[in-house]
């Protein structure tokens, strides 16, 4: 068993790739819109179809904790055919997610298979991470794009971008592979995550300050992505809020976050000063997108902005007895008009294509793959784990949010610590 950080530059910059590619599934101007999550998806299908053939032994079979998942995926596509055929629609979406799952699923497998077999035992607390630096390097480059054309102009001829992306990069961030909700929901993640690290995986104050550093960046360029992020923000305060009461080491961790706060403050104030005019105002325009919520609360007392405004407008109910049960078979509007009833509301959307009773199994579905890690994790982690249930429920009053890539990376992790510092194969 080898530590992550005892790998060379090279091998560490090769996983950091993996798990990028996998998270944020570039679209390439080169692999003719085929999305990198797939492909490494099809790479690791690949491999485990080669493993089995070169080894008869091998035995696949399916776990008990997996079980669950599987029987939800086979509801959601029994009932999505029952929409189809009664509204009489051809719109497969939900019928073919079982496909995209088993894409991801692989994937996972090829990405966690290679850092498996540099390390040996891979914990959440590493995958935790990995994530973080992920996010915290999405979160800067957008920063970087926006500032310096130059570099937005390469990367936009490497990375597929539509009209729309280049029209709002003009006063908002916009990652090299999220954008908009997309970018709140793993912008919100990170900080759940680094929340996460500073109750299990932060020992020495240096540990607690880059933590502090990543935490307090990742929030402030995640909101100029998307203002999403402070979801994540509040349900990691309280994570924090709630675990300091019960462990020391916690609040010692927030103590240090306080006192890293303060300085990283200073700091980018200093160097924001030395910045030029013109790259202070751009800094201040698209500071005024990610947090007009708070500037309009300032000034106004209210709490509103166009987003949330735009939101309450999405919230077009059903009319009928039929759409609330099983739906109306469309995910998308059938005119190619964007959304169908053009409500982007994850709760809305599930329930005009199949109906409540749909809605229901896709989030047993989510609920399943949360039961399956905690398993894995011998309940240690039984929070944390709540949390990012309760993370997906609320987000899906805002926008559909599929957690499923993140879920399989973490059900892919084989070991888990019985003590502080004492790692324990999971059972297989």
């Amino acid at each position: 068993m080898r530590e992550f950080s005892k790998l060379s530059f090279f091998q560490k910059s090769y996983i950091y790739l993996l798990f990028y590619l996998f998270v944020y599934s570039l679209s390439f101007s080169f692999t003719a819109g085929i999305g990198s999550r797939a492909l490494l998806g099809i790479l690791g299908l690949g491999h485990f179809l080669l493993s089995m053939s070169a080894d008869k032994s091998t035995k696949c079979f399916v776990s008990h904790p997996v079980v669950p998942i599987i029987g939800s995926l086979l509801c959601i596509v029994v009932i999505s055919l029952l929409t189809v055929i009664i509204n009489s629609t051809d719109d497969y979406e939900f019928v073919k997610y079982p496909v995209s799952v088993l894409l991801i699923v692989s994937g996972a497998y090829f990405v966690m298979g290679q850092l498996r077999r540099r390390i040996g035992q891979i914990t959440f607390i590493l995958v935790a991470d990995i994530f973080v630096r992920l996010v915290l390097f999405e979160v800067v480059m957008a920063m970087i794009m926006f500032l310096l054309p130059s570099v937005k102009e390469i990367v936009t001829g490497l990375i597929v971008f539509d009209e729309r992306d280049l029209l709002l990069a003009e006063f908002r961030l916009v990652g090299i592979g999220s954008r908009y909700f997309g970018a709140g929901i793993y912008n919100g993640l990170a900080l759940m995550f680094i929340a996460f690290l500073f109750r299990y995986g932060c020992k020495t104050f240096g540990r607690a300050f880059m933590l502090s550093a990543s935490y307090i960046f990742i929030f402030v360029l995640g909101m100029m992505m998307a203002r999403t992020t402070i979801v994540g923000m509040l349900l990691s305060l309280g994570y924090l809020g709630v675990t300091s009461a019960f462990f020391k080491q916690v609040r010692m961790n927030l103590k240090r976050f306080l006192y890293s706060f303060l300085v990283l403050s200073g700091i980018s104030f200093l160097v924001y000063q030395s910045f030029p005019a013109d790259i202070r105002e751009k800094v201040e325009e698209v500071s005024e997108f990610g947090f007009d919520i708070v500037t309009n609360y300032i000034e106004t007392g209210e709490n509103t902005d166009a987003s949330t405004q735009r939101l309450a407008e999405m919230y077009v109910y059903p009319e009928n007895i039929s759409t609330w049960i099983i739906g109306d078979g469309y995910y998308a509007d059938p005119n190619g008009d964007g959304y169908y009833m053009q409500t982007d509301v994850g709760y809305l959307r599930l329930i005009y294509y199949f109906g409540i009773i749909g809605m229901i199994a896709y989030f047993l579905y989510q609920y399943a793959c949360i039961r399956a890690i905690n398993s894995k994790a011998g309940r240690r982690y039984y929070l944390f784990m709540i949390l990012l249930f309760l993370y997906l429920l609320i987000l899906n009053l805002k926008g559909f949010t599929d957690l499923t890539t993140i879920f399989m990376l973490l059900l892919f992790v084989n070991a888990v610590p019985k003590g502080p510092n004492e790692p324990q194969l999971c059972r297989k």
